[in-house]
């Protein structure tokens, strides 16, 4: 379950609300897959003027720089300019508060200088800024061919990746964050034939990976007619969660569509999106998809928790967290039916990013081999298929997948990832796993970094 903090560096904020929060018009992600030397570079000093949002009948990718930089440097778009220059996926995931308050966050490191263009071309282009508060940020951008707006928008902050040498490597490296299971298999033929193995049989804790089994219980309830992906769905504030996500502030009464929020839930993490899904199909549905998508932990995952539940156990009453682990099945639904549902969500503030609670207790478990099942399943879905390739999760810096699909999840003490990446010539691959520190926080840009090197260059 991923619950995101402010970190020491501002744009770490922008990761999950903005990396591929919206999508090309081409289904690729917002991020350029071209990340080539510099061939060139740009400096404006100080706060340059903003260019007219007229731009936005006639915008490429250097006019979209500019307005960037004049936004990092203080010049905020009207609401109505905003709405103007950003297409409707992206404005549907990152409403205009949300990125006035993290572009406010960052305009606030100004000045901000931009130097090396790292990938260009006439509507994605990738560059960096710099400032003496803020630090080193790499800018991505896709301009949408046909509307002439921003259909995607990235800060990332500049951290240098020491790239392994070899497989062996980059395992060796993981292991140092915490206990690791992993699976690299060749899924071609619809199994899961491993071609790195560590421990893949082997359960672990999932974060928000468990989402890809409550999109497969949407998956089925779709395909029973029970449902569709465009069934309107009422936003309940008794079902919000913590972030992250956007869904818990919508305004109650509120319709967003099943397709909606499952984009959200996969792309997002959103959180309060995926407690909606889950009421929507019910617990038992939920439950009841593990088995068929391949779960190998299914007595440890019941019952089968919401994210709120997870949050109030956890983080919610003194020594919850403890009764509910060492209770029997019939003993934790009673629980949840009761204590925890007429609990109040804890703040925000009292879940401590450096601190695991009870990770390998209180969780969601599958092993890599049973994630594998999990996407090769899913994957038979054309929606599904749709929504997951949406963000993934890290960049393809060799350029070699035609198609990725991603769920990954964290919370403090751990971090998994969850990919099935195909090439035109047949090859499909699943890379899944999972490190877990029961006394100390993983992180997730150097092992994240690892796992995405493993994926394209362990096959």
């Amino acid at each position: 379950m991923k619950h995101e903090t402010l970190s020491s560096v501002v744009a770490a904020v922008l990761v999950a609300t903005v990396i591929v929060a919206a999508c090309a018009s081409n289904g690729e992600s917002s991020v350029p897959a071209t990340s080539s030397p510099a061939t060139s570079s740009v400096t404006v000093e100080g706060t340059s003027v903003a260019p007219s949002t007229d731009a936005a009948r006639d915008m490429d990718a250097s006019q979209g720089r500019d307005l960037v930089l004049a936004w990092l440097n203080g010049t905020s778009p009207s609401q109505a300019e905003y709405e103007e220059l950003f297409d409707d996926v992206f404005l549907r995931e990152v409403p205009y508060s949300d990125f006035e308050e993290l572009r406010g966050q960052l305009a606030s490191e100004a000045p901000w200088v931009a130097g090396d263009i790292l990938g260009d071309d006439v509507f994605e282009t990738e560059f960096r800024v710099t400032s003496e508060v803020g630090g080193t940020l790499i800018v991505s951008i896709v301009i949408d061919a046909d509307s002439d707006r921003f259909a995607g928008l990235f800060f990332a902050s500049d951290i240098e990746f020491d790239t392994p040498t070899s497989t062996d490597a980059a395992i060796e490296r993981l292991q140092e964050f915490g206990t690791l299971r992993l699976l690299v298999a060749d899924a071609a033929n619809g199994t899961c034939v491993p071609v790195v193995d560590v421990d893949s049989n082997e359960v672990m804790a999932l974060g928000s990976a468990f989402k890809l089994y409550v999109l497969g219980a949407v998956v089925t309830a779709a395909g029973e007619g029970t449902i569709s992906w465009e069934t309107p769905v009422t936003i309940d504030d008794a079902l919000d969660s913590l972030p992250s996500g956007d869904t818990q502030d919508l305004e109650p009464g509120t319709e967003r569509t099943v397709r909606e929020l499952a984009e959200v839930m996969i792309s997002a993490s959103d959180n309060t999106a995926t407690d909606h899904l889950f009421d929507l199909v019910g617990r038992d549905a939920v439950e009841a998809v593990l088995g068929p998508m391949g779960n190998d932990a299914v007595d440890r995952n019941m019952p089968f928790l919401t994210t709120r539940e997870l949050f109030v156990i956890k983080w919610g009453p003194d020594g919850l967290a403890d009764r509910y682990r060492d209770a029997e099945e019939s003993e934790r639904r009673a629980l949840l039916d009761g204590e925890v549902a007429v609990a109040s969500l804890p703040a925000a503030s009292t879940v401590d990013p450096q601190v695991p609670v009870q990770v390998e207790e209180v969780e969601w478990f599958a092993s890599p081999q049973a994630l594998c099942r999990a996407l090769v399943w899913l994957s038979a879905d054309e929606t599904a298929t749709e929504i997951l390739a949406v963000n993934p999760g890290v960049r393809d810096e060799t350029g070699q997948w035609e198609q990725i699909l991603f769920k990954g999840g964290s919370e403090p003490g751990v971090l998994a990832v969850a990919w099935l990446t195909s090439r035109n010539d047949g090859t499909v691959q699943v890379t899944a796993g999972s490190v877990v520190n029961p006394s100390a926080p993983v992180g997730d840009i150097e092992p994240a970094q690892l796992f995405g090197y493993l994926r394209d260059n362990a096959g």
